[in-house]
């Protein structure tokens, strides 16, 4: 049945302001559109909004009301509490919306009762928090708006006053104590005392821990702590023995890094290579950490020194010991694929087989980057077995030039086995360093790497080749001189 709201004048509106949750009550008269009054029961929709028509709710509830001759009354808020904040800005207004019909076409303007006035006054506040731009007592400020005591107080408005407060002087305002002085208590009166004569004999400590930076460098026979006289741990230089910190309860300040002792150090690890936490710089400073005799073998190293140790072979018996591999090529050994230039550079790169403690299961390229931290001297050989040399030349310098194409730079070549210079000396020193991605080398267009399958020092291409070719009329083998027949199943490399 369509149903009409009768006149505003019909309905009353109050509301009652009780503790949380909100609520108040409203009663109304609602017809239809006969004029009849609506009895029984029907579902009604009250929604308050901000506006007498337009926008959103702010709030709604949904009640079954039960009617008496027109007449209804219901408590708004209990079902779906209201929020006090949507009372404190402009006036509020009542929309009523009766089964599907709609919403009724006037909303009612919310109105307090009588007493709900003296709301805007509060008389007290307890047991909560006052918000509030400024606090005023008797018509002046007392907190500012920036939370700040304003209000000032004198002596004379001050009662009770103990005597022992107003009578005689300020005794320390008195003193007049001078540079490097300090109030000190005489036992019977203030006084001024030298700041550096404040000391304390050992022997009057007996208990506790002295602070780090109460112990003065240098300090004379029982004279542990003197009041003008620190340290902070910023000061101190080098690096702190075990024995010189003190308990952890008494540190003042923090260490540094690289203040602290490692523990190779202090003698509790030696960089012997045989973990990652006890790699070695190289073969050289693993061999000297260990006393001058160790195996060849396997071995971790950590030449950038960055804390991330790689896996070396080291020779510890020949030519003094302390070798560390950086390139082989064995006979027989299957290689596939080419590395890139950056790979040449960056990586370890194990070729063909596993690395581990058989020298001759494997090819190696080690990168460039790792081999300033092995050392400077150098050595070729070849061989007919791996690990045995029949021709082998020592250098006094060996490295590559990464500022410069990672150009070969040798000095001093001494021939120890086989009589003649090898062309790494004598061709391919101070050469470019060519790969299948970086064509370096002195040909023009050509690229030696592409044609002989293996990165290299290559000129116009090459005379004595660790790698020799895998291509054309040559062999795998690696190449003492020129590239006829001087070529062994075994090439190494070493840096020391």
């Amino acid at each position: 049945m369509q149903r009409l709201i009768a006149a505003a004048a019909l309905l009353s509106l109050s509301s009652t302001a009780v503790a949380v949750p909100l609520t108040f009550t409203h009663q109304g008269y609602l017809a239809d559109s006969a004029g009849s009054p609506l009895t029984g029961s029907e579902d009604l929709v009250f929604a308050l909004y901000e506006d007498p028509s337009g926008s959103a709710a702010l709030w709604s509830e949904t009640l079954t009301v039960n009617f008496d001759a027109g007449v209804y009354s219901v408590i708004l808020g209990a079902s779906e509490p209201l929020d006090a904040e949507d009372f404190s800005g402009s006036p509020l207004f009542l929309g009523i919306t009766v089964g599907s019909t709609g919403e009724l076409p006037q909303r009612l303007q919310i109105n307090s009762v009588p007493y709900a006035v003296r709301a805007l006054d509060a008389t007290n506040v307890r047991g909560g928090v006052v918000e509030a731009t400024e606090i005023r007592v008797g018509g002046n400020t007392v907190i500012d708006s920036t939370g700040t005591v304003t209000a000032s107080v004198s002596w004379s408005d001050l009662t009770d006053i103990p005597t022992s407060v107003t009578e005689g002087s300020d005794t320390l305002a008195d003193l007049s104590c001078g540079t490097d002085e300090v109030a000190a208590y005489d036992g019977g009166a203030w006084v001024c005392a030298s700041a550096s004569g404040h000391a304390h004999a050992a022997s009057d400590i007996t208990s506790g821990f002295l602070s780090l930076d109460r112990i003065p460098v240098g300090s004379g026979a029982d004279n542990v702590a003197r009041g003008n006289h620190t340290h902070e741990f910023a000061d101190l230089s080098g690096v702190a023995s075990a024995s010189q910190l003190p308990d952890l309860d008494a540190l003042n300040g923090t260490l540094s890094a690289d203040q602290l002792p490692s523990l190779a150090e202090q003698g509790l690890v030696t960089k012997d290579g045989g973990s990652k936490t006890a790699a070695g710089k190289s073969c050289k400073t693993i061999l000297d950490a260990v006393g001058g005799t160790a195996p060849d073998g396997v071995y971790w190293a950590d030449p950038q020194e960055d804390g991330r140790p790689i896996q070396v072979w080291c020779d510890m018996t020949r030519n003094g010991g302390g070798w560390t591999l950086v390139m082989q090529n064995v006979a027989g050994v299957e290689t596939s694929g080419r590395p890139t230039y950056q790979q040449t550079i960056e990586n370890v790169l194990v070729r063909g087989g596993t690395f581990g403690e058989n020298l001759a299961g494997f090819d190696l390229h080690l990168g460039f980057d790792f081999w300033p931290g092995l050392g400077t001297e150098g050595r070729y050989e070849v061989g007919t077995t791996v690990g045995v040399p029949t021709k082998q030349a020592l250098f006094e310098s060996l490295g590559v030039n990464a500022g410069d194409k990672y150009q070969l730079e040798i000095t001093n070549p001494s021939i120890t086995l086989g009589g003649s210079l090898p062309g790494l000396f004598s061709y391919h020193n101070g050469l470019n360093w060519s790969t299948v991605d970086r064509d370096q080398d002195r040909t023009g267009t050509d690229n030696c790497e592409a044609n002989y399958d293996h990165p290299f020092w290559y000129g116009e291409c090459w005379s004595g080749s660790i790698w020799g070719s895998d291509t054309g009329n040559y062999t795998k083998n690696a190449y003492w001189d020129g590239s006829g027949t001087d070529y062994h199943p075994w090439g190494a490399l070493w840096l020391r």
